[in-house]
C-alpha cells in the first residue's frame, strides 16, 4: 500500500503537470484543485486528462469529498471521472457506487526498477527529444497524436493532448525512428525518485515492428540516469502495450478501476472560473 500510495501521488503531479500544460497552451487559467488524498485536475470537457487522481486514502468525510469533486467537474461541463486504486477506503468505493459510478474500464499500473538496466538501445531506432527544436516536437506531437488517433490528423485539435503532454514542464520526450520517420513517440516525467513512463504511441503503419519495445528500453535508461528508485507505467489488461512492459521487465503492482459519473452539462466553462492553486506540495 505505500508503494501505491508513491505511484498515486507522482500520478496526480504528472496531472497537474498535464493541466497547466494545457492552461499554457491555450493561454487560461490552469484548473485543479486539491481533494481528499489527491488532485482533480481539468483538462478539457471531453479530455482523457480531465480526472481526479489518488483519492480515496484519507480520512476524510467521503460525501464531502466526493461533492466537491464532483462540483469541480460540473462547472467544466465534463463528467466527474475516478482514478481508484484498490487500496482505497472501502468506503469511498461504496459512497462513489450508490451515486452512480460506473466503470470506464481498468488499467494495470506497472513497475520495475531501472537500476541495472543492461539492454542495449539502437540510437537510430530510438532518440530523446530536444524540445528547443520545434520542427522535431511538431513531428513528435503528430506522430503521437496519429498513434491515439489511429488515423491521419485531419484537423489541427487532434494535436492538443499529444501538445500538452509535450509541453509538460520537465518532461522528456522520446521518438521511436523508423525508415527516417517519426514512427511514434512517448514520454518520461520524474516526480521524486518516480518515472512515469506515459503518452505512448505508435502510428498504425510502423505496429509490430519493435517501435514501443525501444522507446520502453530508452526511457529505461533515461529513469536509470536520473538515479530514479521506480518506473510506473499504466496499460489496458491484455494489451499489445502491456505485453510490451513485461516483456521490458516490468511487473504487475495493482490494478485501478476508472470511474465516470454521467450528468448534464452545465451552460458555463471553467475556463472561465478562479480555480487555480499554487504549486503542488
Amino acid at each position: 500500500m505505500d508503494v501505491a500510495r508513491i505511484i498515486e501521488r507522482a500520478e496526480a503531479r504528472n496531472a497537474v503537470g498535464c493541466a497547466v500544460s494545457r492552461a499554457r497552451l491555450l493561454n487560461i487559467r490552469p484548473a485543479w484543485l486539491r481533494v481528499d488524498s489527491g488532485i482533480a485536475v481539468f483538462s478539457g470537457p471531453d479530455s482523457p486528462l480531465t480526472h481526479a487522481v489518488g483519492v480515496g486514502f484519507a480520512n476524510a468525510p467521503v460525501p464531502a469529498a466526493l461533492d466537491t469533486l464532483e462540483a469541480f467537474f460540473r462547472a467544466g461541463r465534463a463528467p466527474a471521472r475516478l482514478r481508484l486504486a484498490p487500496f482505497v477506503r472501502p468506503e469511498f468505493r461504496r459512497e462513489a457506487h450508490r451515486r452512480g459510478y460506473i466503470s470506464e474500464g481498468a488499467l494495470q499500473v506497472l513497475v520495475r526498477r531501472p537500476a541495472g538496466s543492461s539492454a542495449r538501445i539502437n540510437m537510430r531506432s530510438s532518440v530523446r527529444l530536444d524540445r528547443r527544436n520545434k520542427r522535431f516536437v511538431l513531428a513528435w506531437n503528430t506522430a503521437v497524436a496519429e498513434g491515439f488517433l489511429g488515423r491521419n490528423i485531419s484537423h489541427p485539435a487532434d494535436l492538443q493532448v499529444a501538445m500538452i503532454i509535450s509541453g509538460i514542464c520537465g518532461v522528456h520526450c522520446f521518438a521511436g525512428i523508423r525508415e527516417k520517420e517519426f514512427a511514434g513517440g512517448a514520454a518520461l516525467v520524474v516526480h521524486g525518485r518516480v518515472a512515469i513512463f506515459f503518452g505512448d504511441a505508435t502510428r498504425p503503419d510502423f505496429r509490430g515492428k519493435g517501435v514501443h519495445r525501444s522507446l520502453i528500453r530508452a526511457r529505461l535508461h533515461a529513469a536509470r540516469d536520473a538515479a530514479c528508485e521506480w518506473c510506473i507505467a499504466a496499460a489496458v489488461p491484455g494489451s499489445a502495450s502491456e505485453r510490451n512492459y513485461r516483456a521490458a521487465g516490468f511487473s504487475a503492482a495493482y490494478p485501478v478501476m476508472r470511474l465516470i459519473l454521467p450528468s448534464a452539462r452545465r451552460s458555463f466553462h471553467l475556463d472561465h472560473t478562479p480555480f487555480e492553486i499554487g504549486a503542488f506540495g
